[in-house]
């Protein structure tokens, strides 16, 4: 069994006592029995390739599609809220630098940005934009320009951070008008670990943030040495200036993540020799 009552967490949020709330549950559970809880290890992923681009076929596509990431800090390793904040400036909000970039200035995408998953264990640092199709490798460059200077010559200054970090109280106060959010907080509460009073003092950690907090931590998460990259698009109208990027290796895969063509890679290293 993996489910029982000792290794399970109830969370409930509404109009009840806790008294209400101890009884129903006493009636509803009481023949609930203690199960064998299995023991899990989360080892440390061992990311063996970098610098690569990975390449999905689908022609005749519109636009293509960019992801990029690579693996980061776990939950709890570093600041959440100075994450949250270099999220916004770097690719979380609309006025993010890789939308303003992509779309407003350049005009080749949507919509652009990038996000951190709120995994456990190592998490994915990831940024996301479809772009139109002759435009991918310069999309793709203009990506890696944003997240190289943002912790080298252009990191975040403190006009974003005062602008990303009043954002986030500016909509504490309808943070928790239903149940369901009540109930999704206080579940993040018991995954991640949090103190009780996390969102008591949550106001006040925002705005004690600082500049350098947070440019100290984007060098501690971001780094473009390691992305590896994903495109989804017109491969015979795409790669040949995606081959002039100066990726380690090229390779094309099919939807389920296998190799097209066996080798494929050493035959693109073999032509940019």
């Amino acid at each position: 069994m993996i489910l029982g009552p000792n290794n399970a967490t109830i969370l409930v949020t509404g109009d009840i006592t806790m008294d209400e709330l101890k009884k129903k549950l006493g009636k509803s559970f009481k023949k609930w029995k203690k199960g064998t809880v299995p023991s899990i290890e989360f080892k440390k992923p061992n990311v063996k390739t970098k610098n690569t681009l990975y390449l999905i076929d689908r022609p005749e596509s519109q636009q293509s599609v960019i992801i990029a990431g690579h693996l980061t800090e776990k939950y709890g390793a570093v600041s959440q809220i100075a994450l949250e904040n270099m999220v916004s400036i770097l690719g979380g909000s609309f006025t993010s630098r890789i939308n303003m970039n992509l779309r407003e200035d350049k005009h080749w995408a949507y919509g652009a940005r990038g996000f951190v998953l709120n995994n456990q264990q190592e998490r994915p640092f990831v940024m996301y934009a479809p772009v139109q199709t002759d435009k991918t490798a310069e999309s793709v460059l203009e990506l890696k320009k944003e997240i190289e200077e943002f912790i080298t010559t252009r990191p975040a200054t403190m006009g974003e951070l005062n602008k990303v970090k009043t954002n986030q109280i500016l909509k504490l106060p309808g943070q928790w008008e239903t149940n369901d959010a009540v109930s999704n907080s206080v579940y993040n509460l018991v995954k991640y670990k949090l103190a009780d009073n996390y969102y008591q003092e949550y106001d006040k950690n925002v705005r004690n943030l600082t500049l350098i907090e947070l440019n100290d931590l984007s060098k501690k998460v971001i780094k473009p040495k390691n992305v590896n990259w994903f495109v989804v698009g017109d491969k015979l109208k795409i790669i040949n200036k995606l081959k002039k990027l100066g990726f380690d290796d090229i390779i094309e895969i099919d939807a389920d993540g296998e190799l097209v063509v066996p080798g494929i890679e050493k035959k693109i290293k073999k032509n940019k020799k």
